[in-house]
């Protein structure tokens, strides 16, 4: 469970949303929880959410993370289109951070109630920039939400599959936010 205490830009001109983390979910627990508010889900989901090491990816019980999203058409050709380049461009150029995977996670609860979020953000999909999750079947995955119609979903694309351009943008953490424990 999440809280969503704010929605402006930052001095980037980037989306932030501030996410309270109240709860640290297993992948496990987060699956359950999927399934329970019937949302439909794949089998590379599935997957990266039952690897073992998913407890690495998980959010820290109590804490406020600041996510900020970046258009796709803002990301220059130079970034690349893997992760790794991404972090390293969103690193260098605005000091942003590598999400963990459970923030797709509280996004998709956040687009669940607020779809039309994607719709003022001009946004088809984001793709959470995080360590990618390695699960043998899928091989490394990063998490990715949209909305169709007004409902959330959850993706989980190969890591040299997140192409952009106007309908993608990229989650990352604030570093100046991110850790901050809640008061």
């Amino acid at each position: 469970m999440a809280i969503f205490s704010r929605n402006e830009a930052n001095r980037n001109g980037h989306t932030v949303l501030q996410v309270t983390s109240l709860d640290s979910r297993t992948g496990e627990e987060e699956l359950e929880q999927l399934k329970k508010a019937g949302v439909p889900v794949e089998g590379p989901v599935t997957a990266c959410l039952q690897a073992r090491h998913y407890r690495y990816h998980k959010l820290a019980e109590d804490h406020e993370y600041t996510v900020v999203i970046i258009p796709g058409s803002n990301v220059p050709p130079e970034a690349g289109s893997t992760v790794e380049g991404l972090a390293t461009w969103a690193s260098k150029t605005y000091k942003y951070a590598r999400a963990r995977a459970g923030i797709a996670l509280r996004l998709r609860d956040l687009l669940s109630v607020s779809p039309e979020l994607m719709e003022k953000l001009k946004l088809e999909r984001i793709i959470v920039v995080h360590d990618p999750t390695d699960t043998r079947k899928e091989g490394a995955r990063v998490f990715g939400v949209r909305v169709e119609g007004a409902e959330g979903f959850l993706d989980a694309y190969a890591e040299d599959e997140t192409a952009y351009g106007e309908g993608t943008g990229f989650a990352f953490i604030d570093l100046h936010h991110v850790w901050s424990k809640r008061s």
